[in-house]
């Protein structure tokens, strides 16, 4: 779907979205942009980056396009988080910004890009910047959370329910870093850039984005050495607990294994002890359950059980 969000005597704003390649394609032919400055909103792989070339005309055209992180259903039904592209061009006195979907932490800087007629081409950058690095500071304090939250689970399982939750954890910190470095990248393009550089409003702004864009990427290497490290305990705390119950298993066998004995062995067809006594088989089964008492107290003993 393509709508032209706002127009007014200073520039127009049209925010492309769409899942459809031969939409943006159709769409990016009409109003004379290279095909490739939004054909990337719909590529999962695409890399953030900032470009500038001139048209025909002679016109400046301007691309800044930025990866932000978005929730998904994993294959387990866990929730991951994925990557997806926005890009922001300038073309004359036109701002285009193309996107797959709006996300909710979007909707809220959209609606105000919508009521304002001050915001320039690099104050649209910034803005839509900063919530996209807030976004994933946000999302690894919940994953750091997460992770906290299952040490306590981990400790008594023996399922693999909390090994596919850390898979979908470990999918996740992966992007967002990934994200967070490419995007990091940009920055520090755009603070080389003479018409960011003289807005002084922008100034503090890119400065908090810089520290945010290092927060966050310390906060995703930590999460992610805490999940390795997570996952090598998790491995060793099934293997114990799948040994707690082999043992258990184990003696309970030897100890039924102890009845079937001494029952094969009196039931032979050869002389045995007790053979004509008439309390020979209450005598028989007395002495099997204290033998088997005597193996369960042992084996107790020994922590077997």
């Amino acid at each position: 779907m393509i709508d032209q969000i706002k127009v007014d005597k200073i520039k127009k704003w049209v925010e492309i979205v769409s899942y459809h390649d031969e939409e943006i394609k159709e769409y990016s032919r009409q109003v004379g942009i290279p095909n490739d400055f939004m054909s990337g909103v719909n590529d999962p792989f695409e890399i953030a980056r900032i470009e500038e070339l001139r048209d025909s005309e002679g016109q400046l055209l301007t691309l800044v396009l930025l990866q932000y992180i978005v929730p998904v259903t994993g294959q387990h039904d866990y929730r991951e988080y994925k990557t997806n592209a926005i890009a922001i061009i300038q073309k004359d006195d036109m701002v285009i910004t193309a996107l797959r979907e709006i996300p909710e932490m979007l909707t809220d800087l959209f609606a105000d890009f919508k009521a304002s007629k001050d915001y320039s081409y690099e104050e649209m950058v910034m803005r839509i910047f900063w919530k996209v690095q807030c976004e994933c500071v946000n999302v690894l304090r919940w994953i750091h959370e997460e992770v906290e939250d299952m040490q306590g689970d981990i400790e008594h399982s023996s399922q693999n329910q909390e090994l596919y939750r850390l898979m979908s954890l470990d999918k996740s910190l992966a992007r967002i870093k990934t994200a967070i470095q490419n995007n990091r990248n940009v920055l520090e393009q755009l603070t080389k850039k003479e018409r960011f550089q003289d807005l002084p409003s922008l100034n503090s702004l890119m400065h908090d984005i810089l520290i945010e864009s290092y927060q966050a990427e310390s906060m995703a290497d930590e999460g992610m050495q805490i999940i390795d490290q997570l996952s090598d305990i998790f491995s060793n705390v099934i293997s114990n607990n799948l040994n707690n119950i082999m043992k258990v298993l184990t003696s309970i066998t030897i100890v039924l294994t102890i009845p079937t004995i001494i029952g094969g062995v009196w039931g032979m067809n050869v002389p045995v002890p007790f053979e004509h006594n008439e309390w020979g088989f209450a005598i028989t089964v007395i002495l099997t359950v204290v033998i088997s008492v005597v193996v369960l107290i042992w084996l107790k003993k020994k922590g077997y059980l």
